[in-house]
C-alpha cells in the first residue's frame, strides 16, 4: 500500500547551506587554477578544478536525453515516491535511477558508457587470473606491476572480476551494467535500512527522500565507477544488518550472516571502506542489537583470516599500495588544498536539495541524523588520512546514499529536485570526467 506524504512545515530546508557551497565551490576553482597559473603546484586535475576531467563543450544532440529525462524526474518521481507500494517503489528507483546516470554519462558520447572501464588504469587489465591464490600470494610483492586502479585497492574487486570471467561475464558491457545497477540499489538499501529501524515512520522518511536522491548529482560518476558498485555492497551490507536487528527468529540470522558477508567483502574492495563502514555503527547504537552485531562483526574478522589464508593479509596489502602511492604522481597534490575541496566536492555530489535540509535533519526520526553523521565523519576521516587527494567524486559515492537521507526534509518540492537535476546536467555538460 502506498504511503503519505505529509507536508513539514517545521521542517523547511535553509538557503545558507547552498550559498556556503557556492562560495566555497568559487573559492576552491579559484585557488586551485591560482596554485596552477603560479607554478606552485600541479593538481593534476586538467583543468576542472576542483574536479578531475579537462573541460568540455556540451552538445546540444546529445543533452537532450538527459534533459529530457530530468524533466521526467521533477514531474514524475513525487508521485511514484507516494503512491508506489514499497517493494515496486523501490525497484523503480533503482531502474530510474540507472536510466538516469546513463544519460548523464551519455552526455558526453554514446561511447563514454563503456570508456571508463577500457582505460589501461582500470581492473580489468588484470584480466586474466588462471591461479587466483598465486594472485592473491604475490599481490603485494607485484604491485607495482598492475595497472594504477589495482595499485590503489585490495585485490578483492580483481578477484570478483576473474570469477565473473571463468563465467564469462567479465565483457565490459556486463560489468558496466552490474557496476550502474548495484551502485544505483545503494539509495534502495539506504531506505531498506531507515524503515527497518524506524517502521512506518522510516518508510515515511524513505518515501520522502526518494525523488531528491535519485536525481542528485552524483548520478554523473555512477556510471561506468566500481565505487557505484563498492557504494552499493557497502549499503546492502548496511541494510541487512538493519533488518537483522529488528527481526527475529530465522530471518534474523540469515540477514545477518547475509550482511556479515557483506560487511566483510568491504575492506578487500577499497581501503576506503575501512572507515565509511562506520555507517554500520548507526543501526548498533539504535537497535543495542548486540548479539546481532557481534556475529556479524565475527564474519567479518573470519573474512579477513580466510583472506589471510588465501594469500593476502589486509596490513600488507594497505602498506603495498602506500608504496605505490607515494610512487604515483597523485602524492605530489596539496594535502591542504584537496583537505578542503574533497569536502566542497562531497557537498556537490549529494545537490542543493540535500545540503539545504542538513541544518534541519535532527528533527527527523532517530537513525537519519546518526546516519549522516557518521557518513559525514568518514569524509573527514578520509580527507584527513591524506591518501583521497582528488578524484574522490567516484570515492566519495559509498557516502552519499547516509547523507542523502536528509533530503526528506525536502521531499517532493519539486523547485528542489529541479535543482538537483541541473546541477547534475551542469555538471555531465562541462566536465569531461575520465569516469
Amino acid at each position: 500500500m502506498s504511503a503519505s506524504l505529509p507536508d513539514l512545515p517545521e521542517l523547511r530546508p535553509r538557503v545558507w547551506p547552498i550559498a556556503l557551497w557556492l562560495l566555497a565551490m568559487v573559492a576552491v576553482a579559484w585557488w586551485g587554477y591560482w596554485l596552477e597559473d603560479t607554478g606552485q603546484q600541479d593538481l593534476v586535475l586538467f583543468g576542472t578544478q576542483p574536479f578531475l576531467g579537462g573541460p568540455l563543450e556540451p552538445k546540444v544532440e546529445f543533452l537532450l536525453l538527459p534533459a529530457a529525462a530530468a524533466v521526467a524526474g521533477v514531474v514524475l518521481l513525487p508521485v511514484i515516491s507516494r503512491r508506489l507500494p514499497w517493494r515496486w517503489l523501490l525497484i523503480v528507483g533503482v531502474v530510474w535511477a540507472s536510466v538516469w546516470s546513463w544519460t548523464l554519462t551519455t552526455a558526453r558520447g554514446w561511447s563514454d558508457f563503456l570508456r571508463p572501464l577500457y582505460r589501461d588504469d582500470d581492473y580489468l587489465t588484470a584480466l586474466p587470473i588462471r591461479d587466483i591464490p598465486e594472485f592473491l600470494g604475490r599481490f603485494t610483492d607485484q604491485i607495482l606491476t598492475y595497472a594504477v586502479h589495482v595499485q590503489g585497492h585490495p585485490p578483492g574487486q580483481v578477484v570478483l572480476l576473474a570469477l565473473a570471467d571463468r563465467l564469462g561475464l567479465a565483457s565490459p558491457w556486463v560489468v558496466a551494467v552490474i557496476y550502474v545497477l548495484v551502485g544505483c540499489s545503494a539509495v534502495a538499501a539506504a531506505a531498506v535500512a531507515v524503515r527497518a529501524l524506524a517502521g512506518s515512520e522510516g518508510e515515511t522518511l524513505a518515501r520522502r527522500m526518494f525523488p531528491a536522491a535519485v536525481l542528485a548529482p552524483a548520478a554523473v560518476w555512477i556510471a561506468t565507477s566500481p565505487d557505484a558498485f563498492f557504494s552499493g555492497v557497502l549499503a546492502w551490507g548496511v541494510a541487512l544488518l538493519a533488518i537483522a536487528s529488528t527481526a527475529s527468529g530465522w530471518p534474523k540470522w540469515l540477514a545477518a550472516t547475509g550482511a556479515g558477508v557483506l560487511l566483510g567483502l568491504c575492506p578487500f574492495l577499497s581501503y576506503g571502506l575501512l572507515t565509511m563502514g562506520l555507517v554500520a555503527v548507526a543501526v548498533l547504537v539504535h537497535t543495542r542489537a548486540w548479539r546481532v552485531f557481534g556475529y556479524t562483526a565475527a564474519l567479518v574478522v573470519l573474512q579477513v583470516f580466510l583472506w589471510a589464508a588465501a594469500g593476502f593479509r589486509i596490513d600488507e596489502g594497505i602498506l603495498a599500495t602506500r608504496h605505490a602511492w607515494q610512487l604515483n604522481g597523485a602524492s605530489v597534490r596539496p594535502y591542504w588544498y584537496f583537505l578542503f575541496a574533497n569536502i566542497v566536492v562531497l557537498a556537490t555530489l549529494i545537490g542543493p536539495a540535500v545540503l539545504a535540509s542538513l541544518p534541519r535533519v535532527t528533527r527527523l526520526a532517530k537513525p537519519v541524523p546518526l546516519f549522516v553523521l557518521l557518513a559525514f565523519t568518514a569524509a573527514v576521516l578520509g580527507a584527513l588520512s591524506g591518501f583521497m587527494r582528488g578524484e574522490v567524486e567516484r570515492i566519495w559515492l559509498p557516502l552519499t546514499p547516509w547523507l542523502m537521507l536528509a533530503g526528506a526534509v525536502v521531499g517532493p518540492r519539486r523547485g528542489w529536485l529541479l535543482a538537483q537535476a541541473a546541477v547534475a546536467l551542469a555538471l555531465a555538460a562541462f566536465i569531461d570526467s575520465p569516469w
